[in-house]
This record gives C-alpha cells, sequence and structure tokens, in this order.
C-alpha cells in the first residue's frame, strides 16, 4: 500500500495520512445520529418523528398524598347531599309557585300564628308551602342511604384508584358548605 504524504501548510513538515487515519480515536460518548432524511434528486429535507417509547407513570399508593377511599367517599357523598338538599328545594320553590304567590308568600306569616280565611288565596298558597316544606324535609339523605352510599363510593375509588389529596377533599368539603350557604342566601 502506498503511503500518501501531505505536507503541512502550517510547519512545512511532511506528514502521512495513513498514519493519521491509522491512529486510535477516544470518543467520550456514543455518537448521536440524526433522524433527518435528506431526499438527494430533490434537495428537500424529509423529517420522520423520533419515535420514543412512552412510559406510563407508576401508581402512587402513598397515603401521605392521598385521601383514603373512606374519606375521600365521605367527603363525595357529604358534597352531594349537601347540595340536593340545597338545590332541589330552591328549584321546587321557584316552579312550584308563581311570581304572585311568592309575592304573597313573602309578605304572609308561615309559622301557623295568624289564621287565614279557607277560601283566600293565602290560605291555599299556605296549603302549598306546607305541602313544600314537607317534602324538602325528605331531601337530605338518612343515615342508613349515607352509610350504604359511603361504602359503595370507597369500594369505586379504591377500585379505580382515585386519588385525591387532602388538600383537594378539605376544598371540595369547604366548597360543599359555601354553595349551600349560597344557595340559601339567594333563595331568600
Amino acid at each position: 500500500m502506498k503511503s500518501i504524504q501531505l505536507i503541512s501548510t502550517m510547519h512545512n513538515k511532511p506528514f502521512d495520512l495513513g498514519d493519521v487515519l491509522a491512529a486510535p480515536v477516544n470518543v467520550a460518548a456514543s455518537p448521536v445520529m440524526s433522524e433527518e432524511i435528506f431526499d438527494t434528486e430533490m434537495g428537500e429535507e424529509i423529517l420522520q418523528p423520533v419515535k420514543e417509547p412512552i412510559q406510563e407513570q407508576p401508581f402512587v399508593d402513598d397515603p401521605q398524598f392521598a385521601m383514603p377511599p373512606n374519606h375521600l367517599a365521605e367527603t363525595i357523598v357529604g358534597m352531594l347531599d349537601g347540595l340536593q338538599s340545597s338545590l332541589i328545594p330552591l328549584w321546587r320553590k321557584k316552579s312550584m309557585f308563581t311570581a304572585k304567590e311568592l309575592e304573597i308568600l313573602d309578605n304572609m306569616d308561615t309559622t301557623g300564628g295568624h289564621a287565614y280565611l279557607e277560601n283566600s288565596p293565602e290560605f291555599r298558597i299556605l296549603l302549598k308551602w306546607k305541602k313544600h316544606l314537607e317534602v324538602c324535609e325528605k331531601m337530605p339523605f338518612t343515615v342508613s342511604e349515607k352509610e350504604r352510599l359511603v361504602i359503595a363510593t370507597a369500594r369505586y375509588c379504591a377500585t379505580m384508584q382515585v386519588q385525591v389529596s387532602p388538600f383537594t377533599g378539605l376544598l371540595m368539603a369547604f366548597g360543599e358548605v359555601a354553595a349551600t350557604r349560597f344557595v340559601y342566601i339567594i333563595s331568600e
């Protein structure tokens, strides 16, 4: 094999290109190949997306970062109970009474301290009001209903691995109480 000698332009000394190419090369890291492909006929660059494997996030079962399923279930059931016990009566009152009846109702004594004539509009409105109150008293969940709903919700949360931070649970509870109070304020 012929050796090729070149003259260095910096030092005017001859060196052998074969010696340079045969010298070992230390590479610190493996070379990174570009995913770009060039079309030599058209001269356009064609990019192909890099397909990296998607790694699923592991399920974090750490009690300090998530509410236990039974606590979450109690919060959810309490929230639903509070909201349905306040929203349904408000909706029912608005749909059951006309605007004129609501105006009369606001000016009436609904405590039973005043007797209204049987044929008067006030008497009919008072009867509707008492019936409305009877239905509204049945709205909140009973103790046994709450227990059944909490057990079922806790099972669902555990099975589906529903996780909520304690702070989020606290916000849910405060939100339910505030929303219930807000409903009572706007209904008056």
